[in-house]
């Protein structure tokens, strides 16, 4: 389980890299951004990389959990939509009622596949379908070694394209690295 990540890429970045292909009404395939959702708290995403748990990261969600609203799903003629939103790293649990986004005293920044149908923290968002994508260039693991009380970061990040360096930002920021017909590259 991941305790900091990294996330560089600015808001309209984001939205380009997390396009999906949908198909338009005439049967043609293209690929469609994202729309950026500023957080209703006026609380911002700042590019990092070093994000830790309580900071404000992006995350893609479906439309209807920000607009309320319930469209037609894909099979029923129209693709879903998706939103990408800050939202604070951490569950808020159901159950608490304080005003302060972290003054509920647990940590809930990460919850194992085994335990979340069964947890009172985790289990009615789930049920709900409260869920969302996490973005991020990539997240970071720590190693002790033996005899050795100093822990040494390893970044964990998807293999990327010949010549492509995630933290080489002039390897892949180019002007022309997204487009409706073969989206992010």
């Amino acid at each position: 389980m991941c305790g900091r990540t990294a996330c560089t890429l600015g808001p309209d970045e984001l939205c380009k890299a997390c396009s999906t292909q949908i198909v338009t009404s005439d049967g043609k395939k293209q690929y469609q951004a994202p729309q950026w959702q500023d957080h209703p708290g006026n609380y911002s995403y700042t590019p990092s990389c070093n994000m830790a748990p309580s900071r404000f990261t992006p995350v893609m969600i479906s439309e209807h959990h920000v607009r309320g609203t319930k469209r037609a799903i894909e099979g029923e003629g129209l693709s879903p939509q998706y939103v990408i939103h800050p939202m604070m790293w951490g569950l808020i649990p159901p159950y608490y009622k304080g005003s302060s986004r972290t003054g509920h005293g647990y940590s809930t920044t990460n919850c194992r596949y085994e335990g979340i149908e069964e947890k009172k923290t985790y289990k009615p968002s789930l049920t709900k379908g409260q869920r969302c994508v996490v973005l991020c260039d990539g997240f970071y693991e720590w190693q002790t070694t033996k005899g050795d009380k100093n822990k040494q970061p390893y970044f964990i990040h998807a293999p990327q394209p010949e010549g492509v360096e995630i933290w080489n930002r002039e390897s892949w920021d180019k002007p022309d690295v997204w487009s409706e017909e073969e989206g992010w590259k």
